[in-house]
């Protein structure tokens, strides 16, 4: 589904017309306000990690002498630490993987090729030494992903059911008009059974990744 067949079904929905908005509309680009406005509350679901946002293999840079590196918070959410998950270097070919742990136990790892996630940074425990043969190589870390809001009318809807966008938008859009309101609590009603199938639903693809044992994240915004 991209906006402007959300914005259609929204309008269905809520009014019960069939309605073809233009972009330059005012009630096109209410809808695309409210849709713009609950995208992140759906990412941001508290205790549901989205496997639709999941990227084992996000790059960062390459590696250097520093000892931090930058992670791009207008595209990643979280960091991922679910057992099995690990930051990676590659190389030519090779691979070294580096642990995560919490940066108040960074000092008991030197060593043991651990790094730490300190705000919206990834840092190294260990000094990388300039003669390391993984100089060069790229970082990559497992993140969760920001959902994209809507920009245009072709842009793809980032909820994993489209409908659960649709209803919490057409709820929206009937409490703020007289003659719709007393839909509003059925159209709440009917998002919260998807938004419930959606966590259902994606606990079942969780279960099906290697070695999702423990569930965990380190926010870094």
């Amino acid at each position: 589904m991209n906006t402007r067949q959300l914005v259609s079904a929204v309008m269905l929905k809520a009014t019960g017309k069939v309605r073809n908005l233009p972009e330059t509309d005012k009630k096109y680009q209410k809808i695309l306000g409210i849709a713009n406005m609950y995208i992140p509350v759906w990412q941001s679901e508290p205790n549901v990690d989205w496997q639709s946002l999941y990227e084992p293999s996000y790059f960062i840079g390459t590696l250097s002498t520093e000892q931090s590196y930058d992670i791009d918070t207008s595209e990643v959410a979280k960091v991922s630490n679910i057992l099995g998950d690990t930051i990676k270097v590659r190389k030519n070919g090779q691979v070294r993987e580096y642990t995560t742990v919490p940066p108040e136990q960074a000092g008991m790892y030197k060593g043991q090729d651990c790094c730490t996630i300190a705000g919206n940074k990834l840092v190294f425990i260990d000094t990388i030494r300039n003669d390391d043969p993984m100089l060069g190589g790229e970082i990559e870390i497992p993140v969760y992903l920001k959902a994209s809001l809507l920009t245009g009318a072709g842009s793809t809807i980032p909820v994993d059911n489209p409908m659960w966008l649709v209803t919490m938008c057409a709820a929206e859009y009937a409490r703020n008009d007289i003659l719709l309101q007393n839909q509003y609590g059925n159209l709440i009603e009917e998002a919260n059974q998807l938004m419930q199938k959606m966590i259902e639903n994606n606990a079942a693809q969780a279960s099906y990744r290697p070695l999702h044992m423990v569930p965990g994240v380190s926010d870094i915004c």
